[in-house]
């Protein structure tokens, strides 16, 4: 399912502080005069979405008028305008910020959801009001897929199982004691297997069979079931049978 709703977001500024000496004329290959010293640094600050002019300060020792002072952002074509020309301050412009996204969940269907939003710093801090949009899933789309089970025992402890499908839709199969779903409808059967957290372990597409081992004297079920997001695709089919005594 698809979930489109608005979100606003601060905007993390990094501005670049380049500290040199005033530029000289180029030096040749061979001059051995040592080259101005440079110093570069990196600073961030949070800004609303909305954005405005802002500005970073900064203290350099032992200031000289023979100091250059640049700034420059990676985001340059939303951070731009970068002025250097107050001493201890950089100012610059921040775009607005505001964007629609689209954003793709796997939801169970049938199921309430709330979609929230809202504008936080990088730390976590809420800064806006909350904006919420409860909604409810559709039912799932049913599968076509026809599952059929076949059982074949071999001896006391091995039985050879086959399950045939009509379709490439995935499922979900297990073999269990029958003493486990003792008593359940197969609606009931449904209901409690979807609650195993584990599930998804066992899904599976297209035609399976195997040896499975197995206890003398015990009866099994053997069920298989469509299933995709959460949900049943189709109608439970089982199949119970009891292992021969050694």
């Amino acid at each position: 399912m698809r979930t489109r709703f608005f979100t606003f977001m601060t905007s993390a500024v990094i501005a670049v502080l380049a500290v040199s000496c005033d530029k000289t004329e180029p030096v040749e290959p061979d001059d051995p005069k040592t080259p101005d010293p440079e110093l570069s640094l990196q600073e961030s600050i949070e800004v609303p979405a909305d954005g405005g002019v802002f500005s970073i300060t900064y203290t350099i020792e032992n200031q000289n008028d023979s100091l250059n002072v640049e700034a420059s952002s990676e985001s340059n074509e939303w951070i731009h305008s970068f002025d250097c020309s107050v001493p201890g301050t950089i100012s610059f412009t921040v775009d607005e910020y505001t964007g629609e996204q689209d954003i793709e969940f796997s939801l169970s269907p049938e199921t309430e959801y709330a979609a929230v939003a809202m504008a936080a710093s990088l730390q976590g801090i809420v800064f806006s009001e909350v904006s919420t949009a409860e909604f409810k899933t559709n039912k799932a789309n049913l599968s076509d897929n026809k599952i059929s089970i076949d059982v074949e025992i071999i001896d006391s402890y091995t039985y050879w199982f086959k399950i045939s499908t009509t379709n490439s839709d995935p499922y979900t199969w297990g073999c269990q004691p029958s003493s486990k779903y003792e008593g359940m409808s197969d609606e009931e059967m449904l209901e409690y297997l979807l609650q195993d957290p584990f599930i998804g372990l066992n899904v599976r597409s297209g035609d399976v069979e195997s040896n499975m081992g197995a206890t003398p004297g015990n009866t099994y079920t053997l069920h298989a079931f469509g299933y995709a997001n959460g949900t049943a695709t189709t109608d439970l089919k089982r199949v119970e049978f009891t292992m021969p005594e050694e």
